[in-house]
């Protein structure tokens, strides 16, 4: 998943007045999915990344948040499942997508606030390698074959969040539950299961 947070004004071209730079406190308060022990400046801003696993050719990256120039935070994540079942074919552990999705965008729009940001920001997030795998539930709902995903690349409509209304509360249901419950008509299914009497809880216990 590529999860983005996007504020309108990254799209209005500006002077450039002075070299771009990340502090360091915000250097050590970025959140990245997988730990953020590896930073660094690079063509499009600055990117934090988890630690690299060099058995795998390429080294293999779980996690990742590019922090643009423009304002832009793009977080890139993970979250695979192997049922144990004997079986070759990968299931998503949708759950985890869920709450990456709110830690995510909480980071986001903290720092766009801590930065004086003000006006329109647009969320939204993209799927990749996703063909031929299943959101997973349980091991008893994984493994019905009409709940494959068919394509292989999908992007999300997305949200618009004015930053000059009263801030949600975790787990930001008026902006994320829309996404989250797309992400599940991805996977054939009308809107996430994590619900408890009818409200979203995605970090409760299932």
């Amino acid at each position: 998943m590529l999860f983005h947070i996007i504020p309108a004004e990254a799209f209005t071209p500006g002077a450039f007045t002075e070299t771009w730079r990340v502090s360091g406190a915000e250097k050590t308060n970025v959140y990245v999915p997988s730990g953020n022990y590896n930073q660094r400046y690079n063509a499009d801003g600055f990117l934090c990344h988890g630690s690299l696993n060099r058995m795998e050719t390429p080294h293999a990256l779980r996690g990742y948040t590019q922090l643009f120039r423009s304002g832009i935070v793009e977080y890139g994540f993970s979250h695979n499942y192997q049922p144990p079942s004997g079986t070759a074919t990968q299931a998503i552990r949708a759950q985890g997508l869920e709450q990456e999705m709110v830690y995510c965008y909480q980071d986001a729009i903290n720092r766009l606030r801590r930065e004086g940001r003000t006006g329109a920001v647009y969320v939204g997030f993209s799927l990749v390698g996703i063909a031929g795998k299943s959101f997973y539930i349980s091991e008893l709902a994984w493994m019905d074959r009409e709940y494959e995903i068919r394509q292989n690349v999908f992007s999300s409509p997305e949200v618009y969040v004015d930053l000059s209304e009263t801030e949600e509360k975790q787990p930001f249901p008026k902006t994320l539950l829309p996404l989250v419950d797309t992400l599940w008509q991805v996977g054939g299914r009308e809107d996430t299961p994590f619900k408890i009497k009818g409200v979203w809880e995605p970090f409760a216990r299932y």
